[in-house]
């Protein structure tokens, strides 16, 4: 059955100039309504050159509205306990700042171009590595903690020094500590740059070098492979 309904939805895509890129916004999730009077959509802007991050507000909301989740590819985040986060919009800042870009710049993810170029110099720009030599606090899935924003390389400067984060992590033994901290710093730089309270924020998006990396072509088909066709890989045959 699952074939079946695979080859009916080629039938219709057949004429499509581009398939995945055209079909990623049928992906769009639903808004939560914001808790407060208004929600909010913050890009994070990182400027490689330099580096530097400035903040903006990308939409200002009353009401949810599917056109906004279009705006910034907002597909919702991967539902099991242990996957890997590699959503580029997303409604958990912790995830951009760790273990995004690290995910899909992956040997079995990003396929080669343009947008994963500018992923991996942004990674080996503004991310640096709370791991110590032969340590077993990162080890298997636990990677996904490892790699954080440098924020006091990037202008923050209540943010703290890469060296003095990584010997917090490795002398409490806890692996989400940096994350936990980077991610308070930002928080508090958005609501005092921007006047925005953390629970009013329904989004986070990404802006690297003025491009919104969440429309990237390379990442909405990316999306659309990620969320439809693996589904379909060795699927069974059914009546």
């Amino acid at each position: 059955m699952i074939r079946g309904i695979k080859a009916i939805g080629e039938a219709i895509i057949k004429d499509m100039e581009d398939p995945q890129l055209d079909l990623a916004r049928f992906l769009i999730e639903d808004l939560s309504k914001p808790r407060g009077e208004k929600g909010y959509v913050v890009i994070l802007k990182i400027n490689t050159d330099g580096p530097s991050l400035s903040l903006d507000i990308g939409s200002e909301f009353s009401e949810p509205s599917l056109e906004i989740g279009a705006k910034f590819l907002w597909v919702g985040k991967p539902t099991g306990a242990n996957d890997d986060q590699d959503r580029l919009t997303t409604d958990k800042v912790e995830y951009l700042i760790s273990q995004t870009i690290p995910n899909l710049i992956r040997e079995d993810r990003l396929e080669g171009g343009e947008l994963r170029s500018l992923l991996e110099k942004t990674f080996h720009t503004i991310f640096f590595d709370l791991g110590d030599g032969e340590s077993s606090l990162f080890k298997g899935q636990h990677r996904r903690y490892r790699y954080i924003w440098d924020l006091k390389g990037l202008g923050i400067e209540d943010a703290p020094e890469p060296k003095e984060l990584k010997e917090i992590v490795q002398e409490s033994g806890d692996r989400k500590r940096g994350v936990k901290e980077v991610a308070k710093v930002l928080k508090n730089e958005i609501k005092s740059q921007l006047d925005i309270k953390p629970d009013d924020i329904s989004l986070y998006t990404l802006e690297i070098d003025g491009e919104l990396v969440a429309q990237h072509p390379d990442y909405r088909k990316y999306i659309f492979k990620r969320l439809v066709d693996d589904r379909f890989v060795n699927a069974e045959e059914g009546i």
